[in-house]
């Protein structure tokens, strides 16, 4: 800055250096519309305040991270030391005084630029200063320099909001419109019509991506068109000029970018006797898949701001206008679009998730189509009792004693029920006494050679030991007892005591305990598997840990529904119980072993089996 300054001789004699350059940051500062070459002002005026200022760099966040966007003097580059002590600022969120160990007599200050809690910037200064109340002053300075930062990034804050709003309005007003009108023709017109007129274009056109290119689906202000046209084509052709190059593509602005192809472009703009055309494709699933297109004629540009909001613009309405446009097309266009995206993912460049999936998707039906296992027949199953032996009343009596009820397993010989005996007791008392009476009056008459009385009194003899026989007989089958070792199927007489029971009525079933059968209710659709010799395994709901094997021994005719299906009735002989504890009425799962199959055919024969029926009953 000294090559800079010149002496002026004031009117006391003193002498004063004034820079030329002042002057013309002062004014850059000063400018309502200054941009960010500015700030390379304020850093200049800043240094030019501190004589011990060796170099400087000023830090700002711009749409990312921190990047330097000035340094001082321009001329130079910052040093390292510097950087690291502006990056070591930002990540401590403090301000920083840090001494170069190399050289003592370097200091960098690093001042942090708040807005509120908010960082926005930093500025690093390297000086020579040796003295902790010089560097006290040097960040004390900066402090005051960078209220000018803060009120800078408001204004460009500000700027950038009323920008943003600006866009925004111009975006959302078609979209209203598009949102009034139903169908995809009327709202495209009506939706770009309004936009020409907001944006102050000729044309505004809207184009789809095909397979031969961009199709021109909607223009502004007419509803009808003919893609004939050979206007009508080289909209088509700008628009596929832009989609090819996934970027904007313009014609008659000074800022084109050379890289960018836009002949087509050109070439409407001529058409236009040298207008402004600008083609800019919006993006749907990550790729353009259409493009919009505006026209300006040459005494009518767009300005600044309309050409700044076109990118935005398109970005919201383009999508909302392709989703309008497939939501009426045909049913089995939308099919084989489906399947077209689905076959071009999958044979196409990238998706690997999606075709590793599919190769284990693959390899998975393969597995389920030759792998064969065992399959067998899953249905539900009950134990009854192989012999049930019937208990029934051996004559008319009340019942006196009855302990064991259902579910009680007995042994032999126990008592089941017994009968009131006292009738029987009584008649076995009286004809007792007869017999001795007509032994008495026999023994008399043989004492009298009384030859009548002696056959008589031997036939009341023999008549008196028949009934005694037939009484001690019934008195006997009073008491029933159990024929074997068993348990109670069913009956209970406990609560019935002094209840009379008739000759013949049943009073208890029994099963024995060493033999059972295994009722299984096989589905319909699964009995042309099940055939008698067939083995299996039973697990009983009372014993899930219990393994239980049973041989099919009768497939009957016998039906029954349960559940809205019909199942058949199958008997099975169990191999044995093992010890376990089990007893005839216990339900469980029965399987029967049916051979071998493929675990595909296993799994989804229930459903081929039902669509078949299915087709029959609805096919002509």
């Amino acid at each position: 800055m000294t090559d800079d300054r010149v002496s002026i001789t004031g009117r006391g004699g003193d002498r004063a250096s004034v820079a030329y350059l002042d002057l013309a940051h002062w004014r850059r500062l000063l400018d309502a519309e200054a941009d960010d070459d500015a700030l390379s002002s304020w850093l200049a005026l800043q240094c030019g305040q501190i004589p011990s200022a060796r170099r400087a760099v000023l830090v700002m966040r711009r749409s990312g991270p921190f990047r330097p966007v000035a340094f001082w003097p321009e001329e130079q580059k910052t040093s390292r030391f510097l950087m690291e002590t502006v990056n070591e600022a930002l990540r401590q969120r403090i301000d920083l005084v840090r001494e170069d160990t190399e050289n003592p007599d370097t200091v960098c200050i690093a001042r942090l630029i708040r807005q509120g809690t908010r960082i926005v910037g930093v500025v690093g200064l390297e000086a020579g200063e040796k003295t902790e109340r010089a560097r006290q002053d040097i960040l004390r300075r900066l402090q005051w320099g960078s209220a000018w930062i803060e009120v800078f990034e408001r204004r460009r804050a500000g700027r950038s909001d009323e920008h943003a709003i600006e866009r925004l309005t111009l975006a959302l007003d078609p979209i209203a419109v598009a949102g009034e009108h139903e169908g995809f023709r009327s709202a495209a017109a009506a939706a770009l019509t309004s936009l020409s007129v907001e944006t102050g274009a000729a044309r505004v056109s809207y184009g789809l991506r095909g397979a031969r290119g961009c199709k021109v689906a909607a223009v502004s202000n007419t509803i009808r068109f003919d893609r004939r046209v050979e206007l009508v084509r080289a909209i088509s052709e700008a628009m596929d000029e832009a989609v090819d190059q996934a970027a904007t593509v313009s014609a008659g602005l000074d800022a084109d970018d050379p890289v960018i192809v836009r002949s087509h472009a050109e070439a409407l703009a001529e058409a236009r006797s040298g207008g402004v055309v600008i083609a800019q494709p919006y993006v749907r699933d990550g790729r353009p898949a259409g493009a919009m297109v505006f026209e300006w004629s040459a005494d009518e540009p767009p300005p600044e701001h309309v050409r700044d909001a076109v990118p935005d613009i398109v970005a919201l309405l383009g999508p909302i206008l392709h989703e309008r446009y497939r939501e009426q097309r045909w049913l089995i266009t939308r099919a084989f679009e489906s399947v077209g995206r689905a076959l071009a993912a999958v044979f196409g460049a990238g998706h690997l998730r999606l075709k590793a999936a599919l190769l284990v998707l693959i390899a998975f039906g393969a597995f389920l189509t030759l792998y064969q296992t065992e399959f067998r027949v899953t249905a539900d199953a009950r134990l009854r009792g192989a012999v049930e032996r019937v208990v029934m009343a051996p004559m008319d009596g009340y019942i006196v004693e009855a302990t064991p009820r259902a579910g009680d397993a007995v042994a032999k010989g126990d008592t089941l029920v017994k009968l009131d005996d006292v009738e029987f007791q009584l008649e076995l008392y009286a004809w007792t006494a007869r017999k001795l009476q007509y032994e008495t009056e026999y023994a008399q008459a043989l004492a009298a050679f009384d030859r009548a009385g002696i056959n008589i009194l031997r036939a009341r003899i023999e008549e008196a030991a028949a009934q005694i026989k037939l009484n001690e007989t019934r008195i006997a089958l009073t008491q029933i007892t159990a024929p074997f070792d068993a348990v109670i199927v069913s009956g209970d007489l406990s609560q019935s005591l002094g209840q009379s029971v008739q000759r013949g009525g049943e009073l208890f079933r029994l099963a024995p305990l060493d033999s059972y059968l295994v009722d299984i209710d096989v589905p319909e659709s699964d009995i042309t598997h099940v055939q008698p010799g067939e083995t299996g395994g039973l697990l009983l709901t009372s014993l899930p840990n219990t393994d239980l094997h049973f041989e099919v021994q009768k497939v009957t005719p016998v039906t029954a529904a349960h559940d809205g299906r019909n199942h058949f009735l199958v008997e099975a002989t169990l191999a044995g119980t093992g010890g376990a504890p089990v007893s005839p009425g216990m339900e469980g799962v029965a399987k029967i072993d049916a051979g071998k199959a493929r675990l595909g055919w296993i799994w989804t024969r229930r459903a081929a089996d039902w669509l078949r029926l299915t087709w029959w009953r609805w096919a002509p």
